[in-house]
């Protein structure tokens, strides 16, 4: 299975693990380790079966791919921006079943040609970070630093909405 550690050496990247995260920037002691850690705290805090919640994962893990995309495979950017997309901008109530379904559209959009998903600048990728989200534990106000998260980060890449908003329409119109 590849690892960040496959993806971080593909991409020519050293990952440190003291200090700052050197990709999303974020107050971490331990770097990058330290925000992957934070991502799986969530987890422990928030119950995701929960309807309340659901959402919360999707968002949570599109932010944190979309912050840190020098380790994860770089076909996964169009899916997670896109899914914000669907989530922020149509209010698509995301469900497990619909994530094949979008990998589907985008996989027959890619075999037609696209352009790269080119991430912004390192630690210009949203104003929050796992790191700040980690620091609350409260439920409704991990819930509510997940969605405000989300949105930083989707922000940040503004220069891409118009094409995922094709890949979106796309789905949209393919699945439902």
């Amino acid at each position: 299975m590849k690892n960040i550690y496959y993806y971080a050496e593909k991409n020519g990247l050293s990952l440190f693990d003291t200090g700052d995260c050197q990709l999303c920037g974020s107050q971490a002691k331990r770097g990058i380790f330290e925000c992957h850690e934070n991502f799986c705290l969530l987890s422990e805090k928030l119950d995701f079966s929960d309807p309340v919640n659901h959402l919360s994962r999707f968002l949570c893990v599109d932010a944190m791919a979309l912050q840190h995309p020098e380790v994860h495979g770089p076909g996964s950017n169009h899916l997670h921006l896109t899914r914000l997309y669907l989530i922020l901008v149509d209010n698509n109530l995301w469900t497990y079943k619909k994530t094949p379904q979008l990998s589907d559209t985008f996989n027959a959009i890619k075999a037609a040609g696209y352009d790269p998903l080119i991430p912004p600048a390192v630690k210009n990728r949203g104003e929050l970070t796992s790191y700040d989200v980690a620091s609350v534990n409260e439920p409704r106000e991990i819930i509510h630093h997940i969605r405000s998260w989300a949105e930083t980060v989707f922000h940040a890449y503004q220069a891409h909405h118009p094409a995922v908003a094709k890949i979106a329409a796309e789905f949209l119109r393919t699945h439902y």
